[in-house]
This record gives structure tokens, C-alpha cells and sequence, in this order.
């Protein structure tokens, strides 16, 4: 075994015991160890640098100098270690595992337009793509539509927006039959183009006040757009 080789022993993992092992722990460790490696008893090739080993490690820590010298020099390499650790630690690039699962989406259909209320040319692949129905309704100036959705004359786009939205979610709910739903889907159409923009409510308002019952032309063919229904 060479000095170099040498210098680089931890003699406390050579005797297999630790740091503040004393003086009779290095000896009984080095008789226990000896017993099982030396040459005399053990022909094992590598019996002979193995006792050399047990020895150089009892010389070293038996001596108050040696070992002393070796304990700092164990822990200048031990913080050494450490620091090439963190180092290399810093240094090593990052590897992101991108994980891509494919979730399938059930197809949802337009909601039906009944009547005389005419699907748009070229939405139904455009209905396909956003996951809602477009549609066009004809403005109602008999029903009260303000109460239809819970919302007063004085509730904004948005707010009558937000109740549309909140109508349209409630014909999602089990139970709500075919007919039930296209009827109920074909008077938020309605409401959406009687009310759902300023300048349809000012001409809801306009012939709400004149009386006439028949319906306008004020604000016709207005785009709703509402949740898909059920497949």
C-alpha cells in the first residue's frame, strides 16, 4: 500500500469503530480484527493489505499527535465534501418530466331551435368546436322577460347575463325531460334577444310602453349563445 493510498484511510472505518472511540477501544478493536485477517489464519488475497491496514490505523490513533493530525485532516475533507456536494448539486441541470394524458370529452349537440328560429349558417361546426349552441330568436315584447330570469329593469348586460347563464345551468339537472328542456332552452333564446343587450332592452321597453303585443323587428336575429344540452 502506498502513501498516498494510505493518506486517504479513514483508520476509524479500518477498525470499524468511532470518532471518540479511547485508547482501549482501538486496541480491542485491532486484536478482533486481526484475529479475522491475519495471514497466519486467513488466505485470502487480500488478508496481507488488510492486516497492514489494522496496523497503520492502531499506530495512527494511539498516537495522541498522529491522531490529532488525522482528525483534522478528516474534517478539512469531510467540509470539502460537503462543499463539492452542494456544488454539484447546484450545477446539475434540472430534468422535468413532462407528463401528457388525453382526457375525452364527451360531444355535446346545439340546443334545438323549434319554430321558426333558424340555426345560423356554419355554426353547428363552430357550436362542435366551443362546446355551446348559437342560435338566433326573434325579441318577445308580450312576456315580462325581466321577471322570466329574477332580475330587475335596471340590471346590467352583465347581471342579465349572469342570470341567463344561471338559467341555462339549471336545464342541465337530471330529470328535466326532452320537451321540458326544448321548451325552457327556446325561452332563453327569447329572453337573451327580448333583453340580453341595451339596445334590445330599449326597444323592449319602447314597445312595452306603445302596448303592441305583436312582435317587432327590434333587435331580431340577435346571437344567443347558451350551454349545450344533454346528449
Amino acid at each position: 500500500m502506498d502513501r498516498a493510498s494510505r493518506k486517504e484511510q479513514d483508520w476509524y472505518a479500518i477498525l470499524e469503530i468511532e470518532p471518540s472511540a479511547g485508547p482501549g477501544e482501538v486496541k480491542a478493536a485491532h486484536r478482533r480484527l486481526a484475529r479475522r485477517w491475519h495471514p497466519d489464519t486467513n488466505a485470502s488475497p487480500e488478508a496481507h493489505d488488510r492486516m497492514i491496514a489494522l496496523n497503520r490505523a492502531r499506530e495512527v490513533l494511539l498516537d495522541p499527535v498522529s491522531r490529532a493530525s488525522f482528525d483534522r485532516s478528516r474534517r478539512l475533507r469531510a467540509q470539502q465534501e460537503a462543499v463539492r456536494a452542494r456544488v454539484e448539486a447546484v450545477e446539475q441541470p434540472v430534468r422535468t418530466v413532462r407528463i401528457r394524458t388525453k382526457v375525452r370529452v364527451a360531444q355535446q349537440q346545439p340546443l334545438p331551435a323549434t319554430g321558426d328560429q333558424q340555426q345560423a349558417p356554419g355554426t353547428d361546426a363552430k357550436a362542435r368546436r366551443a362546446g355551446a349552441g348559437v342560435f338566433r330568436a326573434d325579441p318577445d315584447f308580450t312576456r315580462d322577460w325581466f321577471r322570466f330570469l329574477g332580475v330587475t329593469h335596471q340590471s346590467t348586460d352583465d347581471e342579465i347575463r349572469a342570470a341567463l347563464g344561471r338559467a341555462a345551468l339549471a336545464l342541465q339537472a337530471p330529470g328535466i325531460s326532452a320537451v321540458e328542456f326544448s321548451t325552457r332552452s327556446a325561452e332563453l333564446r327569447t329572453a337573451n334577444a327580448s333583453i340580453g343587450t341595451a339596445a334590445a332592452r330599449a326597444a323592449y321597453h319602447r314597445r312595452r310602453e306603445e302596448g303592441g303585443e305583436a312582435q317587432g323587428d327590434g333587435g331580431r336575429g340577435l346571437s344567443v349563445d347558451l350551454p349545450c344540452g344533454p346528449a
